[in-house]
């Protein structure tokens, strides 16, 4: 059996090293879309699921582009972000064909 838990969750189960939580600002009203996507549905479960379902439409194979870079976060998990928002996640290790994982700073709130 497959079971896929959320943070919040998970920290019940395992404990936390949070101390606290922040608050960011979101973005309020219609956000334009990337020019990838050609339409997108959220299905928010009528309140009932931890996190929505989203489900994207798109005019190319979002998880190609060019000059992707691979890098390193934490002790396993390779991850190739793009700046519209796109992120790879193939496994464990990066793929042999996407060359040297490199240092990659965080996104986000500090």
């Amino acid at each position: 059996m497959d079971m896929t838990l959320s943070d919040e969750q998970m920290a019940c189960i395992t404990g936390t090293r949070i101390n606290d939580w922040q608050e960011i600002e979101l973005p309020a009203g219609r956000q334009d879309l990337p020019t990838w996507v050609r339409g997108a549905h959220v299905d928010w479960h009528n309140g009932y699921a931890s996190a929505p379902t989203v489900k994207l439409k798109t005019n190319c194979d979002a998880r190609t582009w060019p000059d992707q870079q691979w890098a390193r976060e934490g002790a396993k998990l390779f991850i190739c972000r793009h700046d519209d928002g796109r992120v790879l996640l193939p496994g464990r290790r990066a793929p042999a064909d996407h060359g040297q994982a490199v240092p990659h700073a965080r996104r986000g709130p500090a």
